[in-house]
């Protein structure tokens, strides 16, 4: 069983969120998650954000929602 985020965590995931959903959709897309991972000095963001952006097809084709997001942040993911 996963232990479930604490308030702070949420908190901080949230503010990260909603800095990366530049568009303010609701949902971070491709082009802002490859952003969001470059900012962050992942060097191999295209293959990463294929592979989760494919992982969601059908899901959540338009992005990751918060809740997607919050999972993916604090490793809840899948």
């Amino acid at each position: 069983m996963s232990k479930s985020a604490t308030i702070e965590e949420v908190r901080d995931v949230k503010a990260a969120f909603d800095i990366f959903d530049v568009d303010k959709s609701g949902c971070v897309d491709a082009v802002e998650l490859k952003r969001a991972f470059i900012s962050l000095g992942l060097s191999n963001s295209n293959k990463l954000v294929h592979s989760l952006m494919h992982s969601l097809e059908g899901e959540h084709p338009e992005g990751l929602n918060f809740g997607d997001f919050l999972q993916l942040a604090t490793g809840r993911f899948g």
